[in-house]
C-alpha cells in the first residue's frame, strides 16, 4: 500500500483544505460512525498511515472503535492498545496542569517513525485516542504530530456535540416519560373520582326521591315535613360536594368551557340564595341583601357564577356560628360587577388568608363552632372567577371578626341570551313512562313517586329488556339510565330512537355527568341529560315537555 503525501509544492494550501474539509463533514450528530470514518480518510491527506484509529470511550456506555482501513482481524489488539494508550494519557493530562487543549511536547514521547497516538480531549476530560501507524520510511515528524492534534480537536468537539445531543434527548425522553406517568396518574385520579360519583349518586338518588315519596304522602304532618327537609337538605350537601370534587378535577385540566350569555347581577344573587336558603335556614342565619334597582348586566355563564356564589355563601353560613349574619353586596364599579359576602363567624388567622383559596386548606382553619370543610368549594370559586377572566380576594381582621370575600368580574360583551330555566312548578298529565334502571332502590323508589302522580310506569332492569319493552309498549317518555348491565343506556337509546323516532322522549338519568358523557347522549338521542341525585322537580319539568297525551 502506499501511503498519499501532501503536494510538497503548496504544503499550507493542502492542510487548510483537507482540515476545511474535515470540518464540514460532522454537519449532524446523527449517525456519527460514517462521519468519523470520512475524518480518518481525509486525514491521511496531511498525517500519512498504513492503519488509523479513534478509540472514543464514553463516561457511560460500551467504548467506540473506527479504524481505517478497517482491519477485522485487528480490532482487538487496537483495542488494548489504544485503551492502554488512552490511560496513560488521561494520567499525562491530569499532570500537565489545566485543561485546555494538549500541548504537543507532553506527548512527544509516543511519537516514532512507527506511530502517533493523541488525546481527544472535550468537556474537561479524556474522551479518547487517536491514533496513526505507518511503516514506511519516511519517520513521523512534530508537523504529523500538530496536524493530529488539530484533527483530533476537530474530532473532540464534534464527540462533544454528539454527546449533548445525547443528553438533550434523553433529558427529552424522560421529560416525556415523567409527562406521561403524571398523565396517567391523572387519569387514574380522575377515574377514581368518577366511580366515587357513580357509586354515590345511586343511593342519594334513591334518598332524596324516597324522600319526596314521604313528604307527599304525609303534607299534612308537619314533624314529618321537618324530618324530611333536614335529609332533602343533606343529600343537596352530599350532591354538591361530588358536583365540586369533580368541578375542581375538570379545572385543574382545563375541561370546563364556559357557555357565556347576558345575565343580571339581581339574577345571580337570587338563584345563589334559593339553592342555599334551606342550609343558611337551618343554621338560623340572617341574610341581608343590597343590589342596585335597576338591572346591573354582565357577560358571564349564569351556572357557574351561580356556583361561585352559592359556595361563598355556603362557606359563609358553615364558619358562621348559628344566629349570625351575611350579607351579600353587589354593584358595578367602572368595567367591573363586584360581589361582596361578608359573614360574622370564626374569622380567618392572618397566615390563613394566603393560603385559603387553597385546596383542601380548609381543613386547617379554626373548627370550632364550625361544621368544618374540605376547601373545595373555595378552591373552585376562585378557579371559574379566573376563567372568567375576574378575581377573588379574602379579607378578615382575625379570629371572632367574620371574613369578607370579594369578586370582581369584567362586565364583559353582551351576547345573546339563552334564558333560564323556569323554576315555576310545572302541572302535567298523566304519561306513559319507561323506566330502565338496574339500581333496585332508584328504581323502586322513581317507580313508586311517578305512579302516585298518575303517571302509567313501566319498568326495565337491564338494556335488553328495556328495548323490548319499548318496541312492545311505545312509552311518551324513558328515563333510562346509562350504566346498564347487558347494553348500555347508549345502545338502548339508539335503538329506541331509530325504532320509535320522535315519538318517544328519550331522557339519560345517570350518575355520569363529563361533558363527554353529555355529548355521547346527545349523539346516542337522548333529548335531556340528568345528573343523579335528581329532583322530582327535574323529572316533571321534564314532564312537561311532552305534548298532549292521546290516553
Amino acid at each position: 500500500m502506499t501511503p498519499l503525501r501532501p503536494d510538497p509544492s503548496n504544503l499550507v494550501g493542502s492542510v487548510a483544505r483537507t482540515l476545511y474539509d474535515i470540518a464540514q463533514g460532522f454537519d449532524s450528530p446523527l449517525d456519527p460512525e460514517p462521519r468519523l470514518r470520512r475524518a480518518l480518510r481525509l486525514l491521511r491527506l496531511v498525517v500519512p498511515y498504513d492503519r488509523c484509529a479513534l478509540f472514543e470511550a464514553p463516561a457511560t456506555g460500551p467504548a467506540r472503535l473506527v479504524v481505517e482501513p478497517d482491519a477485522p482481524e485487528e480490532r482487538e489488539s487496537l483495542s488494548r492498545v489504544l485503551r492502554r494508550f488512552m490511560t496513560v494519557l488521561t494520567d499525562e493530562t491530569k499532570r500537565g496542569g489545566d485543561r485546555r487543549p494538549p500541548n504537543v511536547a507532553l506527548f512527544a514521547h509516543f511519537a516514532s517513525p512507527a506511530h502517533l497516538a493523541v488525546p481527544v480531549v472535550g468537556l474537561d476530560r479524556v474522551l479518547g485516542v487517536l491514533f496513526a501507524r505507518y511503516g514506511g520510511d519516511d519517520a513521523y515528524t512534530d508537523d504529523h504530530l500538530r496536524c493530529l492534534s488539530v484533527v483530533a480537536s476537530q474530532i473532540a468537539a464534534y464527540l462533544t456535540a454528539c454527546r449533548l445531543r445525547e443528553q438533550e434527548a434523553q433529558i427529552v425522553s424522560e421529560h416525556e416519560a415523567a409527562r406521561a406517568v403524571a398523565e396517567a396518574e391523572n387519569r387514574a385520579k380522575d377515574e377514581f373520582l368518577a366511580m366515587l360519583a357513580h357509586e354515590l349518586r345511586n343511593p342519594l338518588m334513591a334518598i332524596r326521591i324516597a324522600v319526596q315519596t314521604i313528604r307527599g304522602e304525609a303534607a299534612s304532618d308537619p314533624a314529618v315535613q321537618r324530618e324530611t327537609d333536614v335529609v332533602e337538605r343533606q343529600v343537596k350537601q352530599l350532591a354538591r360536594l361530588l358536583d365540586d370534587l369533580l368541578d375542581v378535577s375538570r379545572v385543574t385540566r382545563g375541561k370546563i368551557e364556559l357557555r357565556k350569555e347576558t345575565v343580571t347581577l339581581q339574577a345571580i344573587v337570587a338563584e345563589a340564595l334559593a339553592t342555599t336558603r334551606g342550609f343558611i335556614d337551618a343554621r338560623r342565619h340572617e341574610v341581608s341583601v343590597s343590589l342596585p334597582e335597576d338591572p346591573l348586566w354582565f357577560e358571564a355563564d349564569p351556572t357557574r357564577i351561580t356556583q361561585v356564589l352559592g359556595n361563598l355563601l355556603d362557606n359563609a353560613a358553615k364558619y358562621t356560628p348559628p344566629g349570625g349574619e351575611i350579607s351579600v353586596t353587589g354593584y358595578g364599579e367602572r368595567d367591573e360587577v363586584v360581589l361582596r359576602v361578608r359573614d360574622t363567624g370564626i374569622g380567618i388567622v392572618p397566615e390563613m388568608l394566603p393560603r385559603v383559596f387553597d385546596l383542601f386548606a380548609q381543613a386547617d382553619r379554626p373548627l370550632a363552632g364550625s361544621e368544618g370543610s374540605l376547601g373545595v368549594g373555595l378552591t373552585l370559586a376562585r378557579a371559574l372567577v379566573e376563567l372568567h377572566g375576574g378575581k377573588t380576594i379574602v379579607q378578615s381582621e382575625g379570629p371572632g371578626r367574620g371574613s369578607e370575600f370579594i369578586v370582581r368580574l369584567p362586565v364583559g360583551v353582551p351576547v345573546g341570551s339563552r334564558g333560564r330555566d323556569d323554576r315555576r312548578p310545572v302541572v302535567v298529565q298523566a304519561r306513559h313512562i319507561l323506566l330502565v334502571e338496574d339500581d333496585d332502590s332508584v328504581r323502586a323508589a322513581l317507580h313508586r313517586i311517578l305512579a302516585l302522580d298518575g303517571h302509567r310506569v313501566e319498568v326495565a332492569r337491564d338494556g335488553p329488556g328495556g328495548v323490548e319493552l319499548a318496541l312492545a309498549t311505545v312509552p311518551e317518555v324513558a328515563f333510562i339510565d346509562i350504566g346498564l348491565a347487558g347494553i348500555d343506556g347508549y345502545e338502548v337509546g339508539r335503538r329506541i330512537r331509530a325504532a320509535l323516532g320522535s315519538r318517544v322522549l328519550l331522557v339519560a338519568v345517570t350518575a355520569y355527568g363529563e361533558e363527554q358523557d353529555r355529548r355521547r347522549s346527545s349523539e346516542a338521542g337522548f333529548d335531556a341529560h340528568l345528573v343523579k341525585p335528581v329532583s322530582y322537580e327535574d323529572l316533571t319539568r321534564l314532564l312537561g315537555r311532552v305534548g298532549p297525551s292521546d290516553a
